[in-house]
């Protein structure tokens, strides 16, 4: 789920965490179960806490979600200029405040 939030390939994947493709496909269609060497070396290619991987499928998948919503929210930010940057930033406060005060 990490993966395809990310928009990354398995081939892409597998190449940062040192891993065949095909044992990366194996482990995500729960063919095989990864060591714990392996586990590491794929919670750092997903930029995932080894936690995530080991925790409950709901983690997982709300990291991934979060994760998408992050990449775009760069992308986005990435086409404005500096004064329309802090503009969203004063609204992403105003928001954030908000949202603690209604707690």
């Amino acid at each position: 789920m990490r993966r395809k939030a990310l928009s990354l390939t398995l081939e892409q994947v597998a190449e940062k965490a040192e891993l065949s493709p095909n044992y990366l496909g194996r482990v995500e269609n729960e063919q095989v179960a990864p060591s714990l060497p392996v586990a590491v070396q794929l919670s750092k290619a997903l930029g995932l806490p080894i936690s995530a991987l080991v925790g409950d499928e709901g983690m997982l998948r709300d990291s991934g979600a979060r994760s998408s919503r992050a990449i775009e929210l760069q992308s986005l930010l990435g086409r404005l200029a500096d004064e329309q940057r802090d503009a969203v930033l004063v609204i992403a406060r105003a928001l954030a405040a908000k949202t603690r005060k209604k707690k």
